[in-house]
């Protein structure tokens, strides 16, 4: 860019005064600013103060400066291309953090679709660790926990071989049901604060999707007991028709014997007996 830069200015020289000559510079070196990192841009500030000084200013192809103001010059074109490649560098920060956040929200939507279509614990945990695998391009693994003593929902470890480095914690209904251990991965590279913030969110739909398939279970389950116990109540009123009925007969003919004393004929008492 400084190459293409020194190549117009010389070309134009004799059109253009020094400040039009310098303008070319400053452009160049802004360039280098949007496309470059801060340490590049201030190469290229410094590269284009030196071809600036050695092509135009007199004297010519030397570094010497006859006019000590030249030297604010060069301050300023070096202040002018520090202050462009600082802008442009939390320009592509603020551009990378709403692309990470999209592409977060993106997949807390996906994961929370996939979560919708199954009430099974097995599948819930198993979405959960590929999407977090899927995202960070590191190793992933759901270890199942009867429960875990109350706690941060995100926790260091030290996994098998030291290869898994962070634990997330899935917690529903008051208890953890499992954690979410990723890894350094293969070239041992690190989850950020980002990542952090990511995995602790896919951890989080993961509890309130775990919660739901428990209600869900709990749900049935009384359903079905509900249903046993209308059975028991019908079965229960069945047995005690059934058991009435003889008991009414045993019962009329205890009460004959009963009111007709020694009045009743031998054959008719032994067939009320």
């Amino acid at each position: 860019m400084i190459g293409v830069a020194s190549t117009a200015s010389w070309l134009l020289f004799e059109r253009n005064d020094l400040v039009n000559t310098l303008m070319l510079f400053v452009l160049g070196s802004s360039l280098c600013a949007f496309y470059l990192s801060r340490r590049a841009t201030v190469v290229a500030a410094l590269a284009s103060i030196a071809a600036f000084d050695f092509l135009f200013v007199p004297p010519t192809f030397s570094f010497e400066v006859n006019d000590s103001r030249y030297l604010l010059t060069f301050g300023s074109l070096l202040i002018v291309s520090l202050v462009v490649a600082n802008l442009a560098a939390q320009l592509r920060e603020q551009v990378r953090i709403a692309r990470q956040r999209e592409g977060h929200t993106r997949s807390l939507f996906e994961l929370s679709r996939a979560f919708a279509d199954t009430h099974d614990l097995d599948e819930i945990l198993g979405a959960l660790s590929a999407r977090a695998g899927l995202e960070l391009g590191i190793p992933t693994r759901i270890v199942r926990t009867h429960d875990i003593a109350p706690g941060p929902n995100h926790l260091p470890i030290s996994g098998a071989e030291g290869h898994y480095a962070d634990q997330f914690l899935i917690r529903a209904g008051g208890r953890s049901i499992a954690s979410l251990e990723v890894g350094p991965g293969p070239e041992l590279r690190r989850i950020g604060a980002d990542d952090r913030l990511l995995l602790e969110s896919l951890a989080s739909l993961a509890g309130v999707a775990v919660e739901r398939s428990l209600l869900a279970q709990a749900a049935e389950t009384e359903r079905r007991r509900a249903e046993m116990q209308e059975v028991r109540n019908t079965l229960l009123s069945s047995i005690s028709h059934d058991l009435r009925t003889p008991l009414t007969v045993i019962l009329g003919s205890a009460t004959s014997l009963l009111e007709a004393g020694g009045t009743i004929a031998a054959d008719t008492e032994r067939q009320l007996l």
